[in-house]
């Protein structure tokens, strides 16, 4: 997964949550398979680096993921 900070999201982008004002968005091609693999936002990094990621309940999903047809296909 990839994470960005934008001055404004893609106009397909779908809202998933909002965190102290900064709003989270996903790609539509994930959107699935973030809510299929129990995907919740974690903090990460030391104390000095701290960033937000992404930590999968199922991991595997991402992988089947990776070989399905939406991988491949380019953002609209």
């Amino acid at each position: 997964l990839q994470t960005r900070w934008l001055e404004e999201a893609s106009v397909d982008a779908v809202d998933l949550a909002s965190i102290g004002g900064v709003r989270i968005v996903a790609d539509p091609r994930i959107v699935d398979l973030l809510r299929d693999a129990g995907a919740t936002l974690v903090e990460v990094g030391g104390p000095f680096r701290r960033t937000i990621g992404v930590q999968l309940g199922v991991p595997e999903a991402w992988l089947a993921f990776l070989e399905s047809p939406a991988a491949r296909r380019q953002p609209g």
